[in-house]
Formats: structure tokens, sequence, C-alpha cells
């Protein structure tokens, strides 16, 4: 999935519909904290295309994807009470 938003840009990757690896085009943002970022956004452009399962770049996830959309929302939570959102 290639996310867009304001020249920013988040590329995520998915295995079975895992999250398996996410990066960013900041190279400080990667695996679970590229997710969370893409969370904060509120605008922006997606899309999705299939790729054969050995292209996919090496994991920088291995938390479950429950996990980290619970610590996205936890963030976003703390963000909107600090009124860093």
């Amino acid at each position: 999935i290639d996310l867009r938003q304001d020249g920013e840009h988040i590329e995520v990757f998915l295995l079975e519909g895992a999250l398996v690896r996410a990066t960013a085009g900041n190279p400080e943002l990667s695996g679970e904290a590229a997710v969370h970022e893409a969370l904060r956004w509120r605008t922006g452009m997606f899309s999705v295309r299939n790729v054969e399962r050995s292209s996919i770049p090496a994991h920088n996830i291995s938390e479950a994807n429950e996990s980290i959309l619970m610590e996205g929302c936890l963030l976003l939570d703390e963000g909107l009470r600090n009124r860093d959102l």
C-alpha cells in the first residue's frame, strides 16, 4: 500500500493480512513508527498494488496488527490531549 500526503510517502507491505514492513520518506520512521505516522494523517491518497511474495523486502514489523493499531490509537489520544494534532 502506498500512502501519500503533501509530498510525504509511506509504503506498507501486508503478507496474508499481517503488517510486515513499513517505511517512510523520513528514514527515522520505519516499522511500527511509520504505521503510527500514517494513522495521524487526516487527508491523503492511497493506492494498493499486488506484489509477489518474493519481492517483499525484509520485514521490519514483528508485532500483531492489533497491537500496532491499539498503540497507534493510544498515541492519537495522547496527541489530542496535548493538542499535538
